[in-house]
């Protein structure tokens, strides 16, 4: 398999390794390889994704609050807050399986090991936890919430 891909590797052919070649010969990356040679725009568009999904729930009643919520601004606040977090939970330890399950070597090879879908769920869980402390600071839950900002701070870090 490897003399393969090798070999159309010479022939300027598509594989897993080269990317594409586009209309003027000049290779194109593999699209996986567009994440990771740019995480900040991909971490930046994942932050503003969880944004958006933070301001749909708040102006929209899909969450159903309870009624001792519905009256108070923080705890309105932190009903949000938990309600993104599990869309986000909800998304990610799925992903984070199905990324173990497909490549069980991750867990013996953890410094070596290189997968675009690890890499992108890396991106995700990045976006969200830089646009959750964002969120926290700005409410003034900085004090209330510190547990949550010291987890989200040494994940980025």
């Amino acid at each position: 398999e490897r003399e393969r891909e090798m070999e159309t590797e010479r022939e300027g052919e598509a594989s897993p390794r080269n990317g594409t070649r586009c209309f003027c010969g000049r290779r194109q990356p593999p699209k996986a390889m567009i994440v990771q040679s740019h995480p900040l725009l991909s971490i930046l568009f994942f932050a503003l994704s969880f944004k958006t999904l933070r301001v749909f729930l708040r102006t929209h009643s899909f969450t159903l609050p309870p009624k001792q919520v519905e009256g108070n601004r923080t705890k309105s606040w932190r009903w949000t807050n938990l309600s993104v977090s599990l869309v986000h939970s909800a998304i990610t330890g799925p992903w984070a399986l199905l990324c173990v399950y497909n490549s069980p070597e991750m867990l013996t090879e953890i410094l070596s090991f290189q997968s675009s879908f690890a890499y992108l769920l890396v991106c995700v869980s990045t976006g969200y936890f830089i646009q959750d402390v964002a969120d926290i600071v700005m409410n003034g839950q900085s004090r209330a919430s510190w547990e949550f900002l010291v987890h989200h701070i040494l994940y980025v870090g």
